[in-house]
C-alpha cells in the first residue's frame, strides 16, 4: 500500500508542470530514491562541501591535491552518508566516473569506494569557448545514456558543468541530480537529493 502511494505522489508530480520545482519537495525526494532502487537513471553528483580558505592555483596541478580547493571536514562526510544511504537503500551503482580534480575523486571514493577518471568531466570553468562547448555536449550525450539494466550511471564533477549541459544549476555541493535518459534522446531532469537529506530518506 506504501508503495502504491508513493508511486502515486510521483506520478502526481510528473503530471503537473512543475517537476522542476520538485527538488525542494522532500516527499518527492523520498519518491526520487524509490525510482532509483531500480536502476536505470544517471545520477551527477556535484562534488561534496569544500574548504573555502584555499582556491585553485591557476594553472591548477591535477596532480598535486596541494593545489586544488579540496573537501573540508563536512564535505568528506557527506560523501561518506551518501555512499551508506545507497547502501542502506538499496540503491544499485554500476560505473561511478569522475573529473580528475582531487575534490572529485575524493568525493567518489569516500562514497563509493571506487571510480574511474574522465577528464571529459573536467572543470570546464576557465576553459575556453570551444573546450567548454566539446565538454557540455559530451555530458548532454552522457545523461541521456541507457546504463546497464538495473543499474544507475554516477558521475561526479562540477557545477560549470552541468549548467553547460543541461541549464540546471547545481548550487549546493554534494547534491545528487537525477536524470532519466528519453527514449527519443536527451534526458529529463526529475529533481535533486541534497546531503542533509540522506538520514530522513
Amino acid at each position: 500500500m506504501f508503495k502504491g502511494l508513493l508511486t502515486g505522489l510521483l506520478m502526481l508530480l510528473l503530471s503537473l508542470g512543475s517537476t522542476r520545482a520538485a527538488p525542494d519537495d522532500l516527499a518527492a525526494r523520498k519518491a526520487l530514491v524509490s525510482l532509483l532502487s531500480h536502476g536505470g537513471y544517471n545520477l551527477y553528483i556535484r562534488h561534496a562541501t569544500t574548504s573555502t580558505h584555499l582556491m585553485d592555483q591557476r594553472p591548477v596541478v591535477l596532480s598535486n591535491c596541494e593545489s586544488q580547493r579540496n573537501l573540508s571536514t563536512q564535505g568528506r562526510l557527506d560523501a561518506r552518508t551518501i555512499g551508506q544511504a545507497f547502501t542502506r537503500l538499496g540503491i544499485p551503482v554500476g560505473q561511478v566516473r569522475t573529473s580528475p580534480y582531487c575534490r572529485c575523486k575524493d568525493t567518489a571514493e569516500l562514497a563509493f569506494g571506487r571510480f574511474e577518471i574522465d577528464s571529459q568531466l573536467l572543470f570546464s570553468f576557465g576553459l575556453d569557448k570551444a573546450r567548454r562547448d566539446q565538454a557540455s555536449a559530451y555530458l548532454a550525450r552522457e545523461l541521456a545514456k541507457l546504463p546497464p539494466a538495473g543499474r544507475n550511471q554516477v558521475l561526479v564533477s562540477h557545477s560549470a558543468n552541468l549548467d553547460g549541459a543541461t541549464g540546471v544549476w547545481p548550487d549546493t555541493e554534494g547534491g545528487v541530480y537525477v536524470f532519466r535518459p528519453q527514449p527519443e534522446g536527451g534526458a529529463e531532469y526529475l529533481g535533486v537529493i541534497l546531503p542533509a537529506d540522506w538520514p530522513t530518506l
